[in-house]
C-alpha cells in the first residue's frame, strides 16, 4: 500500500522568508511576474471587484469563460475548483491536459480558512532537475496522453459534457479540439496527446502536466480497486499515459510528484492577498482545510498548449 502524498510536509514561509516574492503594488508585481514567474501581493484587494481591478493592471487579456469552472459575476472571475476540504488537491498546471491553457493565473483570498487551505506552488524547472534522467528523457521524448472514459454512473454523462445527444456531433467537437474519440458500445473514450514539458521565457525547461490529478496511482486504494473491478480490462475513468499509449509506472508517477513537493513553497493566506503565477512554469495545489474558505481565480492570456 502506498500513502497519498501530503502537502502538510511543505512548511509555509513567513514574509521575511518569502523575500522578493512579496510585492507591494501591481507595477512591481508585473515586473516580478515577468522575471520570476511568481509574486505575492499582500492586502492587495478589499473586495472581489477590487481583485478584478487589480488584475487589469497587469495588462493581460483575461478569460471571460473557462471550462466548467463556476463563474462569479460577468467579468471573468471564477470560483476556485470545488474539491473536498478534507483532501489535498495535488500539484497541477492549469488546463495542461487540454488544447488551450492560461499562461498566467491569479488567485485571490477573500476569506482564508481558519486552519489549512494553503496554495503551495512548485517550480517546474526545479522539479524537473530533481528527477532521474530516465524519467526526464521519457517525458521529453514521449509526451503524455490524457484519457477519459465516460462510464455511465461513474462520471458525468457524455451527453451533458458535450451538450448533445448526437455521437456525430461529439466526434466533430473532438476533432475540432484535437481529441481522438472512440466508442465501446455506450462508453465514450477520448484521448488527448500533448507535451509534458514547457519552456520558460529564458528557454529553460519546466514540467507542465496534471499527472497527479489523472494517474490512478494517486487514487485511494479502495477507489482504484473499485474502478478496476467495473471494467474487464481494469481501466479507470481517467488516466494519463505516455504519448505512445504505454502506461506510466506507478513508481515513476510518484517520483514526479515527490519532485514537485521538493520544489514547492507555500505561505499562509491572509484576506486580501493575491498570488500571481506563470502557469507554464509553476504548478499549484491546495492543502486540505477546516472551516470555510473563499478564494477566487482569474485566468490570463489563454493560448494553445
Amino acid at each position: 500500500m502506498h500513502e497519498r502524498p501530503s502537502l502538510a510536509d511543505i512548511v509555509p514561509l513567513d514574509d521575511a522568508q518569502l523575500g522578493g516574492i512579496v510585492a507591494e503594488n501591481v507595477s512591481v508585481a508585473r515586473q516580478m511576474l515577468a522575471e520570476q514567474g511568481v509574486c505575492l501581493l499582500r492586502n492587495a484587494a478589499t473586495s472581489i471587484g477590487g481583485f478584478h481591478d487589480a488584475i487589469l493592471g497587469f495588462g493581460l487579456p483575461l478569460a471571460e469563460r473557462y471550462g466548467d469552472l463556476p463563474r462569479f459575476g460577468e467579468r471573468g472571475i471564477f470560483r476556485v475548483t470545488p474539491y473536498p476540504a478534507k483532501e489535498d488537491l495535488l500539484f497541477h498546471n492549469e488546463a495542461s491536459h487540454t488544447p488551450t491553457a492560461p499562461r498566467f493565473i491569479f488567485f485571490y483570498c477573500h476569506q482564508p480558512a481558519p486552519e489549512g487551505g494553503n496554495t503551495p506552488f512548485s517550480d517546474g524547472a526545479r522539479a524537473l532537475a530533481e528527477l532521474d534522467d530516465g524519467i526526464v528523457d521519457a517525458l521529453h521524448r514521449r509526451g503524455l496522453l490524457y484519457r477519459r472514459r465516460f462510464i455511465p454512473g461513474l462520471d458525468v454523462a457524455w451527453q451533458d459534457f458535450f451538450g448533445t445527444h448526437s455521437p456525430e456531433e461529439v466526434e466533430r467537437q473532438c476533432l475540432e479540439h484535437g481529441l481522438a474519440a472512440e466508442w465501446d458500445q455506450d462508453v465514450l473514450q477520448t484521448d488527448f496527446r500533448t507535451t509534458a514539458i514547457s519552456r520558460s521565457c529564458d528557454g529553460a525547461y519546466a514540467m507542465f502536466h496534471q499527472i497527479a490529478l489523472h494517474h490512478p496511482a494517486f487514487l485511494p486504494e479502495e477507489v482504484r480497486e473499485y474502478f478496476e473491478t467495473c471494467d474487464a480490462q481494469g481501466r479507470t475513468p481517467r488516466d494519463v499515459l505516455f504519448g505512445d499509449g504505454t502506461p506510466i509506472p506507478d513508481a515513476w508517477a510518484r517520483a514526479i510528484v515527490t519532485a514537485q513537493l521538493r520544489a514547492a513553497r507555500s505561505f499562509i493566506w491572509r484576506s486580501g492577498d493575491i498570488l500571481a503565477l506563470n502557469n507554464r512554469i509553476f504548478a499549484h495545489a491546495r492543502a486540505r482545510h477546516r472551516g470555510p474558505r473563499e478564494n477566487y481565480v482569474i485566468l490570463g492570456e489563454l493560448e494553445a498548449v
